[in-house]
């Protein structure tokens, strides 16, 4: 459903997702991502299990997000 092309620093979404799936794939992608930045080494499966439950968590503590973003 998405494509994470690192030499080009792109990621790319198939079309007319639902949502949720949309929001998966595109968190789905910048693990694989930052996985390859930093030599992580996560498998697809890790990679299949950490997207959803890092979208659910955002997505149930939005306060933290806005935490992250600060800036002092």
């Amino acid at each position: 459903m998405g494509e994470c092309d690192d030499e080009n620093q792109l990621i790319s979404i198939c079309d007319g997702l639902p949502l949720g799936n949309e929001q998966d794939t595109v968190l789905h992608e910048c693990i694989h991502a930052l996985d390859k930045q930093f030599g992580i080494g996560l498998s697809e499966k890790q990679v299949t299990r950490l997207a959803p439950a890092l979208l659910a968590w955002f997505k149930t503590n939005p306060q933290a997000l806005l935490y992250l973003k600060r800036k002092t």
